[in-house]
């Protein structure tokens, strides 16, 4: 097991993980980070607030970047602005 940590990129910052996850390894941490994505994804649709937000930043127990999931990789392709 291996810890990671899922911070929020938004348009002021990063809102920092404190807690960390501990997980089987980066293919674990991308799905937990595709599927948290998603909720929140959801959660500004069924709110109808402005997705302000750009990615979950994943790094590993020394802070080193694993991996990045933008929100826009996650919406369905008609949604996404290109």
């Amino acid at each position: 097991m291996a810890l990671f940590y899922f911070s929020i990129q938004t348009d002021d910052g990063l809102i920092n993980d404190e807690e960390g996850s501990e997980l089987s390894g980066p293919d674990e941490a991308r799905r937990e980070a595709v599927e948290a994505a998603r909720e929140i994804v959801a959660e500004f649709a069924q709110t109808g607030r402005e997705l302000n937000v750009q990615a979950i930043v994943v790094t590993d127990g020394e802070g080193q970047p694993v991996l990045t999931v933008r929100f826009e990789s996650v919406l369905p392709a008609r949604l996404r602005l290109n």
